[in-house]
C-alpha cells in the first residue's frame, strides 16, 4: 500500500481504547484512521462512503454485537477490506471462529503495539497473521478436538446452540442419561470442568 494513504477504522466499544488506539496509530504509523464506532450499525454506515479501507479493527463483542457478524458482511459486501481481530479474547476457539468468518488477522488486546502494528501491516499486504503467543494453544486445541467423535461432536454443536440437555436428548433421539454421558466425556477430553469453560474454549461466549 506504499504510495498512497492507508486508511483504517476502528470498531470498539469502549471509548478509551478507540481514541487511545487512534492516538497511536496517528503518532506512530502511516495509518490514517478514518473513523472509529462503538455499534454494528455505525461502522456500516461509515463504511457505504469509506469503500476504499483497507483494514478494518474489530473487537469481538461491540455493545451486545457480534464481531463475528461485522466480519461475515465485510467478507460478502466489501471483500478489499481485510479485517483484524482485536480482541479481550485469547482462547483458539476464538481465533478459528474468526478466521472462519472471514478474518486475516487475530490479536489479544495485551500484545505490545509494535505487534499489533505488524499485524496490521500483514492483512492489509494481503497476508494473514495471529498473535504469536497465540500459536501454541491453537495446536493444542488441534489435537484434543482430534479425539471428538462425530456423535460428540453433534452434541457440541447443539451445546453451542444453547440447547439444554433435555433438548439434546430431543434432538438426537436419545435419553437424557446418554447426553449427560456425551458431555462428561467432552469435558474430560477438552479439559472443562462446566458449559461456561466449554463454550470459551469454542470461541462461542461473547
Amino acid at each position: 500500500m506504499s504510495g498512497c494513504v492507508k486508511k483504517i477504522i476502528i470498531v470498539d466499544d469502549h471509548t478509551m481504547l478507540r481514541e487511545g488506539l487512534k492516538s497511536w496509530l496517528s503518532e506512530n504509523s502511516m495509518w490514517h484512521v478514518v473513523a472509529v464506532c462503538s455499534t454494528k450499525n455505525e461502522f456500516y454506515n461509515v463504511i457505504e462512503s469509506n469503500s476504499n479501507v483497507g483494514v478494518a479493527i474489530v473487537d469481538l463483542n461491540i455493545n451486545g454485537d457480534s464481531g463475528f457478524d461485522i466480519i461475515r458482511t465485510v467478507r460478502k459486501k466489501y471483500p478489499s477490506i481485510s479485517c483484524l481481530v482485536y480482541s479481550m479474547y485469547d482462547s483458539a476457539g476464538y481465533v478459528v471462529n474468526a478466521f472462519e468468518a472471514g478474518a486475516k488477522g487475530y490479536i489479544t488486546k495485551t500484545a505490545p503495539e509494535t505487534e499489533l502494528l505488524h499485524a496490521i501491516n500483514e492483512v492489509a499486504a494481503g497476508r494473514t497473521y495471529v498473535q504469536q503467543s497465540l500459536v501454541p494453544d491453537i495446536a493444542v486445541n488441534a489435537h484434543l478436538f482430534s479425539g471428538i467423535t462425530k456423535k460428540e461432536r453433534k452434541v457440541v454443536e447443539l451445546l453451542q446452540r444453547g440447547l439444554d440437555n433435555a433438548a439434546i436428548a430431543r434432538e438426537l433421539k436419545i435419553s437424557r442419561h446418554t447426553v449427560e454421558n456425551y458431555i462428561s466425556c467432552i469435558y474430560d477430553k477438552l479439559g472443562v470442568e462446566k458449559r461456561d469453560e466449554l463454550l470459551v474454549k469454542l470461541g462461542f461466549k461473547l
